[in-house]
């Protein structure tokens, strides 16, 4: 699995998490909540502002109910139709 290293790879995995807790009907609150993390953390990893941990993105791909390697597949294309 590739590491993070670019501005655009962040904002795609943050844009990827906030679709999939969309499509979920979850809230950020509730999301943050249950991955221990703060709405303000969140909402940052989101926008692409911030990076998100291994052990954070574990519990994100858990919660979601998507595979870890969803999130950096080269061809990830958005989840939107």
């Amino acid at each position: 699995m590739a590491a993070i290293n670019s501005k655009s790879q962040q904002e795609s995995l943050g844009q990827r998490i906030a679709e999939l807790r969309k499509r979920q009907a979850l809230t950020l609150a509730r999301l943050a909540e249950v991955c221990e993390l703060s709405e303000a953390t969140l909402s940052r990893i989101e926008n692409g502002h911030s990076a998100v941990s291994a052990q954070h993105l574990f519990a994100l791909s858990k919660y979601l109910k998507v595979d870890i390697a969803d999130f950096f597949r080269d061809d990830a294309a958005p989840l939107s139709p």
